[in-house]
């Protein structure tokens, strides 16, 4: 199993390397390497803190055959990439072909989900090259966030996962809640081998949410948060947030959740053209395409619909004129980063760590975080 998923992972990495290195060096701009789909709109889940609009009957949503056209097409322009997210992307009726379709080209394949209903699919889901489920903490602080009973939920989706060979990654939303739960998630994480990613709460967009800003940390408690967060990278090896990264939010120079638009005083403060609406986009199941999830959150962007005007033109003007340079969206900056070089050989180290743990634990006896 260790042999095949290594197979797996380099193979499909090897494409979406391939396809970054084009991207950069090659200045094949508005390419749509790494494709969003958030496959459905609806969740079995509510979460206190989520930004998508959750819908249980949506009035139009792409068919399963509009989303292999869709899958195909963007296979087409280069796409590399598909990650699967929603909603909860297991509720789509027909979800098992579409990771199928997807599956048959070879590309990398992530799969987000809360792992509820990960035992109704455990086979497709093996042939995504990995899975993301989501857990934020111990069963107090991850019920606190996500709602009663979902940490058993999650749990019982992870060690399922775990257990028949998938590659597991953990999401964590960090809150006021979990803030405190550093340790005991890295613990499980380097217990299990498993990598891990943190993203502080900074929106709370959904206005049905109205006690989600009572969860958000304050601008001090983010950045001590991720200066913990760079600290404990000491000592463990299962954060996937890179230096550079933490480094990034630790510094940013406005309010947590603000835009640093093009012309402003503080533009200069990541030169780095944004990867999202250069070859990272966001397909929204209701047809409309944007940039990222900034914008798919701010007032300050209208998307076109893949409905009304095509794919080509929704692509082309997620491309063109946001007039942002930079946000606390620090994904941005892995996704700058990895299309250099010097980070290819990172990414080797990371996936043989992945895959065989050959790394270990940087130090057993690590002090409290």
């Amino acid at each position: 199993m260790l042999l095949n998923n290594l197979k797996k992972d380099l193979y499909h990495k090897s494409k979406l390397y391939s396809g970054l290195l084009k991207v950069r060096y090659l200045k094949k701009e508005q390419t749509p390497l790494v494709a969003n789909l958030f496959i459905t709109g609806r969740c079995n889940s509510s979460c206190r803190y989520c930004y998508v609009e959750i819908d249980k009957n949506p009035k139009r949503e792409f068919s399963c055959s509009e989303w292999i056209h869709l899958i195909d097409d963007l296979y087409a322009k280069g796409c590399r990439m598909y990650a699967l997210v929603g909603g909860e992307s297991f509720l789509h009726p027909h979800i098992d072909e579409l990771i199928k379709h997807i599956a048959s080209k070879n590309v990398f394949l992530n799969l987000t989900t809360n792992g509820y209903l990960l035992h109704q699919h455990l086979e497709v889901a093996k042939l995504a090259t990995e899975v993301s489920i989501s857990l934020d903490g111990d069963e107090k602080s991850h019920d606190l966030n996500r709602g009663k009973a979902t940490f058993a939920k999650a749990m019982k989706g992870i060690e399922l996962a775990a257990s028949a060979g998938i590659k597991v990654r953990l999401c964590t939303v960090v809150t006021k809640h979990n803030y405190e739960q550093l340790d005991f998630l890295l613990d499980y994480a380097e217990n299990k081998n498993f990598f891990i990613t943190f993203s502080p709460l900074i929106n709370a967009a959904d206005p049905r949410k109205q006690d989600a800003s009572t969860m958000m940390l304050s601008d001090e408690e983010i950045r001590l948060f991720f200066q913990k967060l760079k600290d404990a990278k000491r000592y463990s090896s299962r954060i996937i947030n890179s230096d550079a990264n933490l480094d990034y939010m630790i510094n940013y120079p406005l309010k947590y959740g603000e835009i640093i638009w093009k012309g402003t005083p503080k533009a200069d403060y990541y030169s780095s053209p944004c990867p999202y609406g250069r070859f990272n986009y966001l397909f929204a199941s209701t047809g409309e395409v944007y940039p990222c999830c900034i914008m798919w959150t701010s007032d300050c962007y209208t998307p076109k619909n893949i409905f009304v005007e095509g794919l080509d033109r929704a692509i082309d003007h997620a491309s063109n004129g946001l007039g942002c340079q930079c946000c606390s969206f620090a994904n941005a900056v892995d996704w700058d980063k990895i299309t250099s070089l010097s980070w290819l050989a990172y990414g080797i180290k990371m996936t043989l760590l992945q895959n065989f743990n050959l790394f270990g634990r940087k130090d057993t006896n690590r002090r409290d975080l």
